[in-house]
This record gives C-alpha cells, structure tokens and sequence, in this order.
C-alpha cells in the first residue's frame, strides 16, 4: 500500500499546464471572459498611454469598456499617447481584430504586464511580434505570483501573424509579461484576445493519468476475491 501512495503521490510542487491552441485551453478553462479591445477606434494605428484598465479614459477606450479585474501596462511608462496602441490586425497581421501593441515611447525593449484583480488560475491569450519589422522573433510569457516567478515559456518564430499560449496554475497567479526578443534584441510586441480567470480544477497531465490507472490496477490486484465453490451431492 505504501507503494500505491507514493505513485498518487508523485508531485508536491506548483503545477503549470501549458496549451498550444485555444481549443485545448478552452476545453481545460472554459466559459472565461475574453478581452478582446473591439471598442477601440478602427484604423491603422491609436496610440494611448499606460496603464489601460476598466476606468481608463483615453484616445483609444472609454471608462468600463475595458474587462474589469485585469489592468495592462508597459514597461518602462512614459506617460505619453505611445506607450500603448491599438493596431488594425486585418491591415498589418491579416487577422480581422483590433490588437494592443506596446509601444513604451516608441522603444522597443518594452513589455506588455498584465495584473490580475482578484488573482486567476488561467490565462490564455494570442500573441503578435514585430510591427515594424516582417521578420519572426520569439516570445517569453512569464507568470507571477506576487515576486515568485511561477513559470516561463518561449514561443519561437512568432511573427504578425500570432501564436496561442494558454495556462493553467494550481497556485494563483497574479501578473504576467509578455516580451519579445530576436537573439538579444528586443522587440514590438502585441496581445489580442486574453481569456483570464479561475478555474474549478485543472486538467491533469498525461503522466499523472497514467501513474494513476497504475495505481488503481495495483489496488484492483491487492483486493482479496472470494472464490465460488460448487458443493457436490
């Protein structure tokens, strides 16, 4: 028995799964509310300061137009209409959707940072690289809770186009970055469509499935049967 316990018993620390498509995210965290900053001006480009939350009032959004319990902002701030801005997709990414890029004045070495208000269990959210420049670069996602990073992912080649992260925390998470990188250089990078919030359960890993039917086919075979006997007469 003590055996079959250390199998079910086989993880202790925070646990992060991360999705690759929204369709496996969706299915893992579904129903979530989903940011997706349609209530801004179309047109190429509306550039606004940071932060941008639910009583921002800017040239891109007006108060409550934004989801509330998630505020974006960029770092480094600059105070000025272009640290963030909202750029037509179906122009420049061939994706009909409006998408917030972080401009942070202009210069690229910007993040995008999302807090969470109350903290969340999932995020999922596409993300864009580059609008000055075609070419593919790499995205890390960092989650947070408080200063302890819970985990990094790199998506490699993201370009205009986009990619899907998606995550799932059993430890609450209560930020997140986004930052683009070409080798070592930083650059321009864009989210669109960010799904967030808490989940009842998290759907458990393949490893953790299979050391369970393990664990269940071990007990199955250490439960004593009772035997039918037939009496002669």
């Amino acid at each position: 028995m003590l055996v079959c316990a250390g199998m079910l018993a086989h993880r202790t620390e925070a646990a992060v799964i991360f999705y690759s498509t929204r369709p496996a995210f969706d299915l893992a965290a579904p129903g979530l509310p989903i940011e997706d900053f349609e209530e801004a001006p179309s047109g190429l480009f509306t550039g606004f300061e940071s932060p941008l939350d639910s009583s921002s009032s800017n040239s891109a959004f007006s108060p409550g137009e934004i989801l509330s319990g998630i505020t974006f902002s960029t770092d480094p701030v600059t105070g000025a209409n272009n640290d963030f801005g909202t750029m037509d997709g179906s122009i420049e990414a061939g994706v009909p959707s409006l998408i917030v890029i972080a401009q942070a004045g202009n210069s690229v070495g910007s993040l995008i940072d999302m807090a969470f208000s109350p903290d969340i269990t999932a995020l999922g959210l596409d993300v864009f690289i580059n609008f000055a420049n075609p070419d593919a670069a790499d995205i890390t996602i960092e989650l947070f809770n408080g200063a302890t990073s819970l985990h990094t992912e790199t998506l490699n080649g993201v370009d205009m186009t986009g990619a899907f992260a998606g995550f799932t925390s059993d430890t609450p998470i209560t930020r997140a970055t986004v930052r683009g990188f070409d080798g070592s250089n930083p650059r321009i990078e864009g989210v669109d469509n960010v799904a967030f919030g808490s989940t009842s359960a998290t759907t458990p890993e393949p490893a953790a499935l299979g050391l369970a039917a393990v664990a269940f086919v071990f007990l199955y075979l250490m439960v004593p049967r009772s035997r039918t006997t037939t009496r002669q007469r």
